[in-house]
């Protein structure tokens, strides 16, 4: 009984190494997604002053 549980603590360091690589992944494609939509918003912009000025 006492060797399984410590066998268990085994499995827990590559559970930490996973969850962190998948949160790495989640933020960067986050961080990609809102400078696609800043990018979308400042094109938008963009267009109404061309549109202004001409």
């Amino acid at each position: 009984m006492h060797d399984s549980f410590i066998s268990l603590f085994g499995f827990i360091p590559p559970l930490f190494y996973l969850g962190f690589i998948v949160f790495v992944i989640w933020f960067l494609t986050q961080i990609i997604q809102i400078q696609r939509q800043r990018n979308e918003i400042l094109k938008e912009i963009l267009q109404m002053i061309n549109k202004m000025s001409d």
